[in-house]
């Protein structure tokens, strides 16, 4: 069993020979010399020694290491709370905190602009509320600060 990029290069060994029988295996996005890979596009190669035959699994593993691009489009109190519009380059969960504990989240499956409203209990505060973005490899973004434009 071994991992190979997008041209079929060789990248990792996972396994030499096993019996035949369920097995799993972990890859930690390193090449044969303890390397991190580079972001891309892998597959998972297995060759069956015995039937004289090798397969490469259609799925792929995606490494992504770079973190969401995210801005705020506009943050603003409304009778429903505080509206946090955003813009991001890939799908994301967004948290907003307030000094770093969560008050609301969303999650957007696809890149472009979307929205998390927040109902404070009295008026929102001046400073502490940020945004934070996660994408679907774990990567996060530094919080940004969320200026809150009031009527």
């Amino acid at each position: 069993m071994s991992v190979v990029d997008s041209d079929g290069g060789h990248v990792a060994t996972l396994a030499d020979a096993q019996e035949a029988c369920n097995v799993s295996f972990e890859w930690d996005g390193r090449d044969d010399e303890g390397q991190i890979v580079p972001d891309g596009r892998y597959r998972l190669k297995v060759r069956l020694q015995r039937d004289r035959r090798t397969i490469l699994i259609p799925k792929t593993i995606v490494v992504d290491t770079a973190p969401p691009q995210v801005r705020i489009v506009e943050a603003v109190t409304t009778e429903a709370g505080v509206l946090v519009r955003y813009s991001t380059n890939e799908g994301v969960r967004v948290r907003l905190l307030l000094d770093d504990e969560k008050i609301a989240g969303d999650s957007r499956l696809k890149p472009g602009v979307g929205r998390v409203t927040w109902e404070p209990a009295g008026p929102p505060p001046a400073s502490g509320v940020t945004l934070v973005a996660v994408d679907r490899s774990g990567n996060r973004t530094e919080p940004l600060p969320v200026s809150i434009a009031t009527p």
